[in-house]
């Protein structure tokens, strides 16, 4: 024999108990819950194909921006999404190189449009500090391609890592005179 637990509640100024509202609440947080942790796992994979329709949209949203700040953004976000696929690509050393070489053409273009948004960095630093902020968390995503390639395939990882580096310091100089 199954034992039944019922939650009451007795609403105050009545004489009777009331199950039905506390249940359906109950039921419909619990569906929600099951809802969310089932589909909060597949919301932050993204698959290749995926990725790369929203590279292209970026390039495509990229020609008809004019404001330095949003260019430099869709700059990131380019780079950022090539970095994914440079990820992806650490075993295949001939595709490796190619990816690398976007990435650090979109990360002196970041650099590019907002060195010449003629903005002040030390009074007006958006901007300047996006790109900061993103290169630094990108260097750590090169460094872990790296560390995943044997020493003889590390060299256009290596390139990257400079390049970023010089852009990234050249960043902070102007942020922080």
């Amino acid at each position: 024999m199954v034992a039944k637990t019922v939650l009451t509640v007795r609403m105050p100024g009545k004489g009777r108990s009331e199950k039905g509202p506390v249940r359906k609440v109950l039921i419909v947080a619990l569906n929600l819950q099951l809802l969310l942790s089932g589909c909060a796992a597949r919301l932050g994979k993204r698959t290749d194909s995926q990725t790369g329709e929203r590279l292209a949209s970026e390039k495509g949203r990229l020609s008809a921006l004019k404001d330095p700040i949003e260019r430099t953004k869709s700059y990131i976000k380019i780079s950022q999404f090539l970095l994914l696929f440079t990820g992806g690509a650490a075993r295949d050393t001939d595709a490796l190189a190619p990816l690398l070489n976007e990435y650090t053409t979109a990360v002196q273009s970041a650099r590019d449009a907002i060195m010449n948004s003629d903005r002040d960095p030390t009074r007006r630093p958006a901007g300047f500090k996006d790109v900061e902020i993103a290169l630094r968390q990108q260097l750590r995503s090169l460094r872990d391609i790296a560390g995943m390639l044997s020493f003889d395939e590390r060299a256009p990882v290596e390139r990257a890592i400079d390049i970023v580096t010089s852009v990234r310091e050249e960043l902070l100089r102007l942020l922080f005179p």
